[in-house]
C-alpha cells in the first residue's frame, strides 16, 4: 500500500498551498501555477514509471500470461512468427527483446517505456488542475493495465502519439498510425472514430437528439449489440460476443454525471475547439459504456476514448461559465477528495481483481 500512497501524496504535497485551484488573471500567479502543475505531473509519472519498472512479474492480472508468451516466442524462429496467435507487431517486439535477454522483466520495462511516455506526454500538455488529472487516471482501468503491460497499451500509445494528426486534420498520417497500432492490437481500428468525433460540433439544439438517441441505444442495447457483433472479427466474436448481465452500471452513471456537468457548466462559446472535440469523446464513451452492462469486451473498445477524460475535465473546469466558476471549483474539490479516499480504500480493502495490491517489487518474488 505504501508505494501507492507515495505515488499520490508526493505530487499532492507539491500543491500546498492549494492556490493552484484558485481562479485569477494575475500573470505571475498563472506562471507559478503552470510551473507547479508541470512539476506535479512530471513527478507523478516518474514515480509511476519507477513502480512499473521495479514491479514483480507476478503483479498485474495478465502479467503471467504475457510471460508465458514471451518464453514461447523466444523459442520460435523468425519464419515462424507469422503463425503465432498474437498480432505480429507484439510478436516481433517480444522476439527482438528475447534476442538480447531471456529476462521477462526487461520485456516489461521495454513495454512500460514504450506505452507510458506517449500517454504522459499527452497528459502534460495542459498543466492546469494536475491533481484532478492524476486522481482520475489512477482510478481508471488504464492505471492497473500498465502493470500487466499488454498489447493494447502499445496500440494505445501509438494512438496517443498520433492525436496531433487528429487536431491538425491530417487524415493520411492518422490512418497510417491506426494501422501500425492494429499490428499490436486489433481493437485499435475502433480508434478511427477519434478523427470524425473530434471534428463534429455538438450545439445546444443537438442535445435533445443526442439524449433521445442515447436512451434508445440503452433500451435496445442487447439487440444492437447482437447485430453489431456480426461485423466484428472472428477472434472478437469468440471471446466477447456472449451477452449476459455484467452489472457494470457504476461507470456508466459516472460518465452520465460528467456529461451533465460539462453541458451545464459550459457552452459552445466558452469551450475552445480542443475542449469541444474531446468532449465528444466523453459522449461516445458514455454510449459505448451502455453496452458494457451486457458484454465484458466492450471495455476494451472504450479504452481509446476514456483515456481522454482526465484531459477533458481540467479543460471543462477552466471553460466554466462565469456563473458556474464556484460550482466548477467545488466539483474539482469533491472529485479529488472522493476519488482519493476511494483509491486509498481500494488499495486496502478492494477485491483486487486487477492483481496489483499490495505492491510487490521484483526482488521480493525473485522474478
Amino acid at each position: 500500500m505504501a508505494p501507492y500512497l507515495i505515488l499520490l501524496f508526493v505530487p499532492l504535497l507539491q500543491l500546498i498551498p492549494l492556490n493552484i485551484v484558485r481562479y485569477g488573471s494575475n500573470p505571475l500567479r498563472e506562471k507559478q501555477r503552470a510551473q507547479r502543475g508541470r512539476r506535479v505531473l512530471i513527478s507523478f509519472f516518474l514515480l509511476y514509471y519507477l513502480l512499473l519498472c521495479l514491479k514483480s512479474s507476478e503483479l498485474g492480472a495478465d502479467a503471467q500470461q504475457y510471460q508465458y508468451h514471451f518464453r514461447m516466442i523466444s523459442k520460435l524462429g523468425w519464419k515462424q512468427l507469422l503463425r503465432y496467435e498474437y498480432e505480429i507487431g507484439f510478436v516481433i517486439l517480444n522476439k527482438l527483446v528475447s534476442t538480447v535477454t531471456d529476462n521477462f522483466h526487461i520485456m516489461e520495462v521495454v513495454v512500460a517505456s514504450l506505452s507510458l511516455f506517449p500517454l504522459a506526454k499527452r497528459y502534460c500538455e495542459d498543466v492546469s488542475h494536475p491533481y484532478l488529472k492524476i486522481i482520475l487516471f489512477v482510478n481508471s482501468s488504464y492505471f492497473a493495465s500498465y502493470f500487466s503491460g499488454g498489447r493494447q497499451l502499445l496500440a494505445a500509445a501509438i494512438i496517443f502519439s498520433a492525436f496531433s494528426f487528429v487536431r491538425e486534420r491530417k487524415l493520411v498520417p492518422f490512418l497510417i498510425a491506426v494501422f501500425l497500432a492494429s499490428l499490436f492490437h486489433q481493437s485499435a481500428w475502433f480508434a478511427l472514430l477519434l478523427y470524425p468525433c473530434y471534428a463534429i460540433r455538438v450545439k445546444k439544439q443537438h442535445l435533445p437528439l443526442l439524449l433521445g438517441s442515447a436512451v434508445i441505444i440503452f433500451v435496445f442495447r442487447k439487440e444492437l449489440f447482437t447485430v453489431l457483433v456480426r461485423f466484428s472479427s472472428d477472434k472478437f466474436i469468440t471471446r466477447y460476443s456472449s451477452v449476459s448481465n455484467t452489472g457494470a452500471f457504476l461507470m456508466l452513471i459516472f460518465y452520465v454525471l460528467l456529461c451533465v456537468f460539462c453541458i451545464v457548466t459550459t457552452d459552445t462559446k466558452s469551450r475552445d475547439r480542443d475542449t469541444a472535440g474531446i468532449l465528444n469523446y466523453l459522449y461516445l464513451a458514455t454510449i459505448i459504456q451502455m453496452f458494457a452492462s451486457i458484454a465484458h469486451g466492450i471495455t476494451r473498445i472504450n479504452d481509446y476514448f476514456i483515456a481522454f477524460i482526465p484531459i477533458l475535465l481540467p479543460k471543462i473546469m477552466d471553460s466554466a461559465l462565469p456563473r458556474f466558476k464556484q460550482v466548477a471549483w467545488l466539483a474539482n474539490l469533491v472529485i479529488c477528495v472522493f476519488f482519493t479516499i476511494y483509491f486509498i480504500m481500494n488499495t486496502r480493502w478492494g477485491s483486487d481483481i486487477v492483481n496489483i495490491f499490495p505492491y510487490q517489487a521484483f526482488w521480493q518474488s525473485g522474478t
